[in-house]
């Protein structure tokens, strides 16, 4: 049998096949000593030499292996491909290098693995680079973010928000409109500084509530107010006319007494 080099003391191994060290699929095992199951064979695969003999751990050949032609092989991207930093976090997720959720943990015990290394395959490493759990790729559903129609438009002199082409989007609820002039609305409806700190809110236009007109008890105590002031200002009338009647009495009782000073002096 012809040595081949590709196929010494290759260690990389799937079920049915033989991977070389940077799991490019390279060969196919085609014949298994004994009946072995290819699970079974797989678990049992120590090396194969350069005749493709594939040996077992205890110094028996257990199987052959067919070379894959170099135009067909494919090497087998792992569903952690392509991240460059794959580690287990808190709640047994899997983080890559900007803090996303790439993966969960589905062997092994979470609070125990976190800050491990995942591999491009899933596996969870130990420092030795033992296999000590497994991860699948998985990404939480990302919920549709509603963004205020308001939002990048600012608060008027009238507290009104408007578009572009001067449409009445919203109208200022909460805040100081004499601070929050000219400031932006945020995609939560919040007016916001130039330091982003919230200074007022907006309300839509259409969930603004339409004025009602005020309640009957309203009205009644509008009236009652109203009838109080009218009865003050009766009052105020009646007591302006009493004044002026009586004020050429006044004026003679003031005189008479002046008189009746002059005569009682001069008496004296």
């Amino acid at each position: 049998m012809t040595v081949n080099a590709e196929l010494t003391s290759v260690i990389c191994f799937r079920i049915g096949s033989i991977f070389s060290k940077v799991c490019c699929r390279i060969a196919h095992i085609f014949l298994a000593i004994s009946l072995l199951s290819s699970s079974a064979l797989t678990a049992a695969i120590s090396s194969s030499d350069g005749k493709g003999q594939i040996w077992s751990d205890d110094g028996k050949v257990i199987g052959y292996a067919e070379l894959i032609p170099g135009g067909e092989r494919v090497k087998q991207d792992g569903p952690f491909a392509g991240f460059e930093t794959k580690v287990v976090v808190a709640d047994g997720l899997v983080h890559d290098g900007a803090g996303e959720v790439i993966g969960r943990v589905t062997e092994g015990d979470p609070k125990a693995l976190m800050g491990r290394s995942v591999d491009d395959d899933g596996d969870i490493l130990d420092k030795a680079g033992n296999v000590i759990g497994k991860a699948e790729r998985w990404e939480p559903e990302k919920k549709e973010r509603h963004i205020n129609p308001m939002s990048g438009h600012k608060v008027n002199k009238e507290g009104e928000v408007r578009d572009e082409n001067g449409n009445l989007l919203g109208k200022l609820t909460e805040g100081d409109l004499r601070t929050v002039v000219g400031f932006e609305v945020d995609d939560n409806g919040y007016v916001v500084d130039n330091d982003g700190n919230r200074v007022g809110a907006c309300t839509l236009i259409e969930n603004l509530q339409e004025d009602e007109g005020p309640s009957e008890e309203e009205l009644a105590a509008m009236r009652a107010e109203e009838e109080n002031r009218e009865i003050a200002r009766k009052m105020c009338g009646i007591l302006q006319q009493t004044l002026e009647k009586m004020e050429p009495i006044l004026k003679q009782i003031t005189e008479v007494s002046s008189t009746l000073t002059v005569i009682v002096s001069s008496l004296r």
